[in-house]
């Protein structure tokens, strides 16, 4: 029964993911409520990440080969080595200042998120060079690989406020970007045993199906409704964080 839950989790989690960011201000939580140790709660929630960003990325493989703002594959590899960083320091530094400080972080990058096209709108538009953009991806990798929770928003925040990228581009450049990050980060807990396996893979199953059903269901929304989405998912976030 509590595969059977974990499953849900994972599922119910990656549609929230692909169309708000915000996949971890559900299963964060439910994994918590569920039982689950701290620690071994969010290496199980990044691994989780790893199913939802894949069934994104088979969903959206058309979609995100026609994105031609900056070169995919280095910001996937970029992404994968932040996420190795951010791993290691999960496991070996200190987590208080950082944490600290993630609940900022989230509320900068949904603000940005939502800011970004009233901006575009006035002409206030920003096209930042491919190396800043790069050492940006690194950023989101090494915060992916450490906690998690709205990586891919704070991803959306940086192409939308400081590229001509589209939302939808953002959108589904967001998953391959994080998948790297999050990949390499969950053989990282692997290999130094701090993963509940049944649990880590019966969720990461539920986000292969939650991520590729994702892309499906947004097809029906529009860009509008979709920052609405991140508004609404991301202060939820926000404020689980801040006042937990």
């Amino acid at each position: 029964m509590l595969l059977v839950s974990v499953f849900g989790i994972g599922l119910i989690g990656a549609i929230i993911g692909y169309l708000s960011g915000a996949a971890s201000v559900f299963t964060y939580p439910a994994l918590l409520m569920l039982g689950f140790p701290p620690v071994i709660a969010n290496t199980t929630n990044v691994i989780s990440n790893i199913g939802g960003s894949t069934g994104t990325t088979i969903a959206a493989f058309r979609q995100i080969r026609q994105v031609r703002s900056y070169p995919r594959w280095p910001q996937y590899l970029i992404g994968a080595a932040g996420g190795a960083l951010g791993g290691y320091l999960l496991l070996v530094a200190d987590p208080g200042v950082f944490e600290a400080v993630v609940p900022w972080l989230v509320l900068f990058s949904v603000l940005s998120v939502v800011i970004a096209p009233i901006l575009h709108r006035l002409g206030r538009r920003v096209n930042i060079g491919t190396g800043a953009f790069m050492v940006l991806v690194f950023i989101v990798g090494i915060y992916s690989g450490y906690f998690g929770a709205a990586s891919a928003i704070l991803y959306m925040a940086m192409a939308r406020l400081l590229t001509n990228m589209t939302t939808r581009e953002a959108l589904v450049m967001k998953a391959p970007v994080t998948l790297g990050a999050n990949l390499v980060a969950g053989i990282y807990y692997a290999a130094m045993g701090a993963v509940d396996y049944p649990a880590a893979l019966s969720m990461m199953a539920g986000g292969i199906v939650g991520g590729w059903i994702g892309p499906k269901l947004g097809r029906f929304f529009s860009d509008r409704v979709i920052n609405i989405l991140i508004l609404i998912f991301g202060l939820a976030l926000f404020f689980w964080l801040l006042l937990r």
